[in-house]
This record gives C-alpha cells, structure tokens and sequence, in this order.
C-alpha cells in the first residue's frame, strides 16, 4: 500500500441485541413524543373551550327577535355603546336600548310595507357627513333616523290642515 492510499475501516456490523436495543429506545422515543403532543393538545383544547365558551359563544346567541329578524348579544352591545358613548349605562338605559332595536326594526318592516325606503347611498352621505365609523351599528343607527325622518313627512302629509276642535 502507497501512503497515498488510506486503508478504509469497515464498520463492525451491529449485533442482533444492539439492533433491538436501538429499536426499543426509538419506540420510546415515538411513545414519549407522541404522548405529550396528545397531552398538549388536550391541554390546548380544554383552554380553546373555556375561551370559546366565556368570550366567544356569549355573543353570538340570540337576545332579541323581532318577527324574522333575530340580533345577537354582540351586535346589542355595540349598540349600547354607540348609545352611551361618554355616559356610565345603567340597567334601565339597557332596557331603553333594547326597546329601541326592536322599535328601529319594526318601523323599518312597516315602512317597507308602506313602500318607504332608506337608500344606501342616503345613510352612506350622513355617516360621511357626522364623520363617523362606518360599522353595522352606525348604518342601523343613521338609517333608522333617516326612515324616522321619512315616516314624519309620509304621514304628516296625510293630516289635515286645520282640524276642528
């Protein structure tokens, strides 16, 4: 042999009780992994759960319904604090609050009977026009003004002038 030339070690062969041993040890090793993703998921999912159920759920439950139209507890709390903004709400301004949902939401079904409509472009003007955010809460909000508005000069159309006394 050249120096050159190096002579190559064969790998000794590993015995049959080596091969079982390193075999056992990678099936612990996949049990121990395998065990404590389950454990994290598990863990994971109980948190998931209790969030879900306190944060989540609560506000996607139905509170008020009138006729077919149905809101849920989030949309009744954006309106409670568009209606007090700047004020401390109290338990009867909740209830006015409420009343006055069902109330924009029925004046709106009998004024579609009527014929009488609020545009998208009319509430889209007076949200632009008072600068404000442009959210479900704050269209409902203007629109149920603007159709107030209508259904005053729809039926103050229909009186009379004078009237006797």
């Amino acid at each position: 042999m050249s120096k050159k030339q190096k002579k190559v070690k064969a790998k000794p062969t590993p015995t049959k009780h080596q091969l079982s041993k390193w075999q056992r040890q990678q099936r612990k090793n996949r049990i121990t992994v395998i065990a404590a993703a389950v454990f994290l998921v598990g863990i994971l999912g109980y948190v998931g759960f209790g969030y879900y159920d306190n944060a989540v759920k609560p506000f996607q439950e139905t509170v008020i319904s009138v006729n077919d139209t149905s809101y849920n507890m989030g949309y009744y709390v954006d309106m409670l604090d568009v209606q007090t903004q700047g004020m401390q709400p109290n338990e009867s301004y909740a209830q006015f609050v409420a009343s006055q949902i069902e109330e924009s939401e029925l004046m709106k079904q009998g004024a579609n009977d009527l014929g009488i409509r609020v545009e998208k472009e009319e509430v889209e003007e007076k949200i632009k026009e008072n600068s404000l955010p442009d959210s479900k809460v704050y269209q409902d909000s203007v629109s149920a003004g603007l159709l107030s508005e209508k259904l005053v000069d729809y039926f103050g159309s229909l009186l009379p002038d004078k009237m006797e006394q």
